[in-house]
């Protein structure tokens, strides 16, 4: 049930009267309902396998529980009291640690398994052919995956108590809104929510449908055009030479921050409509000053996560700089991993790894030259300097997404190294590459207003280029001007792709 979907609004639209309508003791039990035709929708056997995720880390959480709570009852200190508290708490680190492995060995099992069998067969018996399992990768494994891993961790240190009602628990892993993109949430930051009891308010209503609107604009008149030119320069790469291909690289990162980011929206206008705040997962990474920069502020729920329940268990940066460079590593490497199973994806994590770790081996050389020439390094000149470098980089290392194969990449890289080659730049190819040439000015202005728009739906402490803060201080009818022209541009990018015969695609990170 995508989001964008003539299907999904319908859900939506009855979800929601249903929502409040109902005694407010019943709206988590609504939410629960919806969240398992939602699931159910994408294939029951899918959610067999989300069913049974939630089953056992319930039941484990459970045990975790009262493991803890056994170690911490007794307040005196003697030598069978530590004896006690040290057998609880090993026998808690031995829970925790099956429970994590059961969780990440499923996961691993469906979604690696295969990767990697072949790349052993292949290196230790090249003669041989690997037999492929067809085996299930449910929709947002690696999501709710780990929601169940943090709670599990966030139990067994005490952080939280452990969730009694498995309908409840339920409810927070398979959440519709979050379940197959995210955001990565606590069972902290979100249980309560679920479970509480919410007036109709329509402010919010009103926010979280603008939100929506938002979301909707990004995915449609942006990532699907986007995409459009993108799968035809990608796919026929051989065709194509020098500059259009830095073009198509340049166009795909667009195209994937319009998908996520516009799902993100979505998900976070429609829990607000129903009184629930999620944490937001982007904050205008492409404006990023430097690669923390934008790892601090791209999939920013996935990096709290590796932060939290992995860097900082390794020690994060309080240790030794040649135990950081390997903590940063294994963080990355695990990243990479996380999003597919592919060579491409484990060198997007290294490459992004070396980069951080050369950053950070380097930070303070370069902080003692910018406090030497302050006034080149804080100029208008240099910031946009820094925001072009990072954005080049991170371009680069998204190749590594969108390519079918390392070969093809290393290809595309080559060619777009190639900035003095603009031949193809004025041929029908690159011109009309699938789309009227009209709708180039569609998206473009269509990026523009979406830059403008963060302004107008939340505020954020980022640091626009121009510094507008349009929030609550643009008049009625403007504001009413600017949303009927994206409704009705959305509309109007609809129909002309259903005119091309082309569907409103899957949103991408639905393949993570």
């Amino acid at each position: 049930m995508i989001f964008t979907s003539l299907t999904f609004l319908i859900f939506g639209v009855v979800l929601f009267f249903v929502y409040y309508i109902v005694s407010k003791k019943y709206q988590w039990i609504v939410l629960l309902l919806g969240s398992c035709v939602f699931y159910i929708w994408a294939g029951w056997k899918y959610f067999l396998f989300l069913l049974g995720t939630i089953v056992i880390t319930y039941l484990i959480g459970l045990w975790l529980g009262k493991i803890y709570q056994k170690e911490h009852a007794y307040k005196e200190d003697d030598l069978e009291v530590e004896k006690v508290k040290k057998h609880c708490r090993n026998q808690r680190i031995f829970v925790l640690i099956l429970g994590i492995l059961i969780g990440a060995g499923t996961l691993f099992f469906l979604k690696y398994f295969n990767f990697f069998a072949s790349f052993f067969v292949s290196l230790f018996s090249p003669n041989d052919q690997f037999q492929i399992l067809d085996l299930i990768v449910p929709v947002g494994i690696s999501f709710y995956t780990f929601s169940s891993i943090g709670y599990l961790v966030d139990v067994s240190k005490g952080d939280i108590k452990a969730e009694t009602n498995i309908l409840k628990y339920a409810l927070f892993i398979s959440y519709f809104p979050i379940v197959l993109q995210g955001p990565i949430c606590s069972y902290s930051e979100l249980s309560s929510q679920l479970l509480s009891e919410h007036d109709l308010i329509m402010d919010n209503v009103s926010s979280g449908a603008r939100r929506i609107v938002l979301g909707v604009l990004k995915k449609i008149i942006i990532a699907d055009l986007i995409g459009i030119v993108v799968n035809t320069l990608f796919n026929n790469y051989s065709e194509y030479h020098g500059f259009i291909m830095f073009i198509a690289i340049v166009l795909y990162v667009i195209q994937l921050y319009a998908d996520f980011s516009g799902f993100m929206d979505i998900a976070i206008g429609y829990s607000e409509m129903l009184g629930i705040v999620l944490p937001e997962n982007f904050d205008v990474p492409l404006l990023s000053t430097s690669l923390q920069v934008f790892w601090r502020k791209w999939h920013i729920t996935l990096g709290r996560w590796f932060k939290k329940y992995i860097y900082i268990p390794l020690g994060g940066n309080r240790v030794k700089k040649w135990r950081w460079v390997i903590n940063i590593m294994i963080v990355w490497l695990l990243t990479g991993l996380w999003h597919g199973a592919s060579w491409g994806f484990i060198i997007w994590g290294a490459y992004n790894g070396v980069l951080l770790v050369l950053g950070g081996l380097f930070g303070k050389l370069i902080k003692n030259v910018k406090a030497k020439y302050p006034r080149f390094f804080n100029c208008k000149g240099y910031k946009w300097f820094t925001i072009i470098k990072t954005f080049y980089l991170v371009c680069i290392g998204f190749l590594f997404f969108r390519a079918s194969s390392l070969p093809q990449a290393w290809d595309i890289f080559v060619e777009s190294l190639k900035f003095w080659d603009w031949g193809n730049i004025v041929s029908p190819q690159f011109i009309d590459p699938g789309i009227h040439w009209s709708m180039y000015i569609v998206f473009v202005g269509a990026i523009l207003v979406c830059y403008f728009a963060n302004s107008f739906f939340r505020e954020s402490p980022n640091e626009y280029i121009f510094h507008w803060n349009l929030f609550n201080r643009t008049p009625k009818w403007v504001s009413f001007i600017l949303y009927s022209i994206i409704i009705a541009s959305t509309i109007a990018c609809y129909v002309y792709e259903k005119s091309l015969n082309q569907t409103s695609s899957a949103f991408i990170y639905f393949n993570f």
